[in-house]
């Protein structure tokens, strides 16, 4: 029993150590948040990742420091603004309530907009219905526009019929909004899209079969995109058409066979060219497809990996031809979330990245096509 003692207090001695360790890291990672916000001026993408780092790797003993230092008299918005940032950043369900608080009634735009997003990065139930609400009670475009997407980034199903609001901005100077927005709902916006494909305005058309075309490249969307070309009228958009059908196809016979029946009956000079061009390309598609077929890797690990740092970094990082080579059609589901993941980075350099995704789907689609075929 002597011995017994001795054991639980040495093990008590270390659990104590091991909780001052921790408060000591949460206590460091406040010092730099307080820094930073003393300097007033913006911190390098490195620095902010450090101290979202020890956010993350600290968060049980950081968020009550946080809470702490917000209710501070006379606290400035736009060091709450940041606070709020860090409690997001904890990803705790317990922050959900002290963030909804402290931001209620605040006009502060960076508080407002900070709020949401940590509300988005945490999510959960409360969250999200908190999200829509603030939806529901707004109508000024920008923010609902950024409500839009954080409801998107969390795939929220009732949110959807709002998002016409997205579809009806002028696809040459908006479009980049339903990118992000349908990007992020990803095969879940595909139904939505199908239906507004045939919708009397223009620009809620346009942005329709563009994003399910050139982004989502819904292949259930095909049948429904040959019907509505046949009766639409607007040249722009039955060139859409012609484009999103060339993408989302994964036969080249099809392509071919679409665009021939445009060759029949188009009048728009400009769609005939575009159909004329589609046909000159398919050997060179052919030629792709082949080039991508020769660098597969049957090694998953691999893909794996390739996959996870790339996932990790919000597609900033990782060996894109590696995954590609590595990947196979069975990849898809998961490519598409990828996809999905790389949009957060909510700026528009993000769209090359999204697209080298899309080709590795596109190609692994084709390739399955020729196999099945033989």
């Amino acid at each position: 029993m002597k011995y017994l003692g001795k054991w639980l207090l040495v093990a008590v001695l270390i659990l104590c150590a091991a909780a001052d360790a921790a408060a000591g890291k949460a206590e460091s990672v406040i010092n730099e948040l307080d820094a930073l916000i003393a300097r007033g001026v913006a911190a390098s993408p490195a620095g902010l990742e450090a101290i979202k780092q020890g956010i993350e790797a600290n968060s049980g003993e950081i968020l009550p420091l946080l809470v702490a230092k917000t209710e501070a008299p006379g606290l400035a918005d736009g060091n709450l603004a940041i606070y709020l940032w860090a409690m997001g950043m904890t990803g705790a369900p317990e922050a959900v309530d002290p963030i909804i608080r402290l931001s209620a009634g605040n006009k502060n735009p960076m508080v407002f907009q900070n709020a949401h997003r940590a509300l988005a990065l945490i999510g959960g139930d409360k969250a999200i219905e908190f999200l829509f609400r603030q939806l529901q009670g707004t109508t000024e475009p920008t923010i609902r526009y950024e409500l839009l997407d954080l409801l998107a980034q969390l795939q929220y199903a009732p949110a959807l019929p709002a998002s016409i609001d997205i579809l009806q901005q002028d696809p040459d100077v908006f479009y980049w909004q339903s990118v992000f927005v349908f990007g992020k709902y990803g095969d879940m916006a595909v139904p939505f899209l199908i239906s507004k494909i045939t919708d009397p305005d223009k620009h809620v058309r346009a942005n329709a079969v563009m994003v399910l075309g050139q982004w989502l490249i819904a292949e259930e969307a095909a049948a429904p995109l040959k019907k509505q070309f046949r009766v639409e009228s607007d040249p722009n958009i039955r060139a859409l058409i012609l484009s999103a059908i060339e993408k989302i196809s994964s036969n080249v016979t099809d392509i071919r066979i679409f665009s021939e029946e445009v060759l029949q009956t188009e009048k728009d000079s400009n769609v005939v060219r575009f159909a004329v061009e589609t046909i000159g390309n398919l050997e060179e598609m052919q030629n792709h497809i082949a080039a991508f077929k020769a660098t597969k890797k049957d090694e998953h690990a691999l893909f794996t990996a390739a996959y996870q740092q790339i996932y990790t970094s919000l597609g900033r990082q990782g060996d894109y031809k590696l995954l590609a080579a590595t990947s196979s059609r069975s990849d898809e589901p998961q490519l598409k979330k990828l996809r999905e993941v790389i949009l957060q980075r909510n700026a528009e350099e993000c769209f090359y990245d999204y697209q080298k995704i899309n080709d590795v789907i596109l190609l692994n689609r084709l390739i399955g096509a020729q196999g099945a075929a033989m």
